[in-house]
């Protein structure tokens, strides 16, 4: 019974997962068919961070601990139960703080990309902002995972910045199509330029307190 329960466990986690990293995927290799497909689903911002952004979050957090256990350069000697506890206090610390620089910086850019949308251009559609940022923001955390394992791949959470503003210039065309392409591409560009400094300004600012 226990062992039926943990086999659905894991592969509902499976597909799950694997409808995830499928549509990223296609965001990043054929975006306006994709996004085509996202905008005539028309989720809503509840059910989008239920679908795609706690799950990535959730194993972001996983592998997050696991690597800094890992880290050959974080391993002290423990000789007692109190360095014991203050080593996985660290190590706690760690999780901790990756999990508040994508969650906050997640909701605070969604807030301000969309009162953006709403007082400049009208566009009343309260997910209209989620639709268009829940992907980028999937797509630096899957790309910030290769660097927890290894320290020489940490460029990659950058690197992944030139997708991010492919995919958000793309989800704009499709989202906002209502608005002239000036516009749109107005936008877009505002839209990135927030993700980004949002995400930089909130990562410096976490790590100095948590630090």
């Amino acid at each position: 019974m226990v062992n039926t329960k943990l086999s659905n466990i894991l592969k509902h986690f499976e597909q799950m997962y694997k409808f995830i990293f499928v549509r990223l995927y296609h965001l990043l290799s054929n975006s306006k068919v994709e996004w085509a497909d996202i905008e005539k689903e028309n989720e809503t911002f509840d059910t989008l961070r239920k679908k795609y952004f706690f799950p990535l979050l959730f194993l972001l957090s996983i592998v997050t601990f696991v690597g800094i256990c890992l880290a050959p350069n974080d391993l002290p000697e423990v000789e007692n139960q109190t360095e014991s506890i203050g080593w996985m206090q660290q190590e706690l610390k760690g999780v901790l703080l990756v999990l508040t620089i994508y969650f906050t910086s997640f909701f605070l850019t969604i807030i301000v990309v969309g009162l953006f949308l709403t007082r400049h251009y009208g566009i009343k559609d309260q997910n209209a902002a989620s639709r268009i940022l829940v992907f980028p923001f999937c797509i630096l955390m899957v790309s910030y995972i290769p660097g927890l394992m290894w320290e020489d791949l940490e460029f990659l959470v950058y690197v992944a910045m030139i997708p991010c503003f492919y995919v958000i210039w793309t989800g704009v065309d499709v989202v906002c199509h209502s608005l002239e392409e000036e516009k749109r591409q107005r936008f877009s560009w505002f839209a990135f330029i927030t993700f980004v400094v949002v995400f930089i300004f909130i990562n410096l600012q976490f790590t100095k307190i948590i630090q």
